[in-house]
């Protein structure tokens, strides 16, 4: 598995987001890569991001989304 890491600017969000979606099966099939992988379960995108008003808000790491969708399912 290659994994392609880049650091996105204001421009690239909505590429960013659409690379995301596009690779949502991929992300499922490997959660479990994910959440095992030091380098892989903190990474973050701006397409992740949470906001609740006693917490404040802030980007959701990747491996803690796979989590949550392993549990929900």
């Amino acid at each position: 598995m290659t994994v392609h890491i880049y650091i996105p600017g204001p421009d690239d969000r909505p590429a960013e987001s659409k690379l995301f979606a596009e690779n949502l099966g991929l992300i499922l099939d490997k959660a479990q890569v994910i959440i095992g992988t030091p380098r892989y379960i903190f990474c973050t995108f701006d397409s992740a991001f949470i906001s609740v008003i006693l917490v404040h808000g802030g980007m959701i790491p990747l491996g803690v989304l796979s989590q949550l969708w392993q549990r929900a399912s």
